[in-house]
């Protein structure tokens, strides 16, 4: 009995002991991972005049009034502006206009950041002519998107190397023109400027693949889309503002509110963070560019908080978030 009463006190102490820390008086912390800040990446295409240098600049969020740009990406060449990007947990893919290639960076992304390699954005299986990319998205699987300017999607299957080549071709319906794509899940969205439209593609894409829905409003010009954590669907219309859709997605679908333009000059390109604050750019050739944040809970009479204009130089391209 004594010896039973002995083992079970010699238990308790090593118990005890385990729970406290090396002044055994109290618990071990328990670690936790610090989250990495996000960031928007810009793309500035735009080399109507020698003032413009297309290159890639970044924001470290929280956005605050007037903030300047952490970090530069020079574009590769003269003419070769930053047009489509796109983000996943650990890369940044740049379609580089002019250049006619599409580079895939490390994160984080910092002035001295080069390429982990770069790849053609010609198509060999149209004699080696350009795609011009004009957008770009990464799926969850690290599946990339691109939009061509006139009519078509490409995919370039993961893992993405500097021999990627699109492995998926889809004609757009109508040929519509300067597709912009965005994908949630198993969903692709792409807006098209004319004819004016929304095709809801299921993923995976196929070279035969159709829209499983088509919004088409009477009224619009859409320049940019993107989704946000639950699935929304943000579109920009210029004639509207920016319009929220509510999936499941049909052909009647319409907006469940529209968000309009707190910022002077011509409605952009934007993104949402993970908090779903939603981040637009605007502008014009002729008026300075303006990154602003419509805070989470959006609704139609959001408004913009923190806005900054250092380091734009072109709008209605794309703009991405991420860590």
């Amino acid at each position: 009995m004594k010896h039973s009463l002995a083992l079970a006190i010699a238990a308790a102490a090593v118990l005890a002991a385990t729970a406290c820390s090396s002044t055994g008086t109290s618990p071990n912390p328990v670690l936790t991972a610090t989250p990495l800040p996000q960031h928007v990446y810009v793309a500035n295409y735009n080399n109507m005049s020698g003032s413009k240098t297309g290159n890639l600049v970044v924001f470290t969020l929280p956005l605050s009034s007037g903030e300047l740009p952490s970090a530069t990406i020079a574009a590769p060449q003269s003419g070769a502006g930053a047009m489509g990007i796109a983000q996943n947990a650990g890369q940044l893919a740049v379609k580089w206009g002019g250049a006619q290639v599409i580079s895939v960076y490390a994160k984080p992304i910092t002035d001295t950041s080069a390429p982990l390699f770069s790849f053609s954005a010609a198509d060999a299986a149209a004699g080696g002519a350009p795609l011009n990319l004009f957008s770009l998205a990464y799926d969850s699987s690290g599946n990339l998107y691109g939009g061509t300017q006139f009519g078509q999607i490409v995919e370039y299957a993961a893992p993405l190397s500097s021999s990627s080549a699109p492995a998926i071709h889809v004609s757009l319906p109508n040929n519509g023109s300067y597709p912009v794509v965005a994908a949630s899940g198993t969903t692709l969205a792409v807006g098209t400027y004319s004819p004016a439209a929304i095709y809801i593609y299921s993923l995976p894409l196929s070279n035969s693949s159709t829209p499983i829905a088509t919004i088409a409003p009477a009224s619009a010009t859409y320049v940019n889309v993107a989704f946000d954590s639950t699935g929304s669907l943000y579109a920009v219309n210029w004639h509207t503002g920016i319009e929220v859709y509510k999936p499941p997605f049909g052909n009647s679908s319409t907006p469940a509110f529209t968000i309009p333009e707190a910022m002077p000059g011509a409605p952009g390109t934007l993104a949402l963070d993970s908090a779903n604050d939603l981040f637009e750019e605007v502008g014009n050739s002729a008026a300075s560019m303006e990154l602003g944040e419509y805070p989470a809970t959006l609704s139609a009479s959001s408004v913009v908080t923190n806005s900054t204009t250092s380091g734009l130089e072109a709008p209605w391209v794309q703009i991405a978030i991420g860590d």
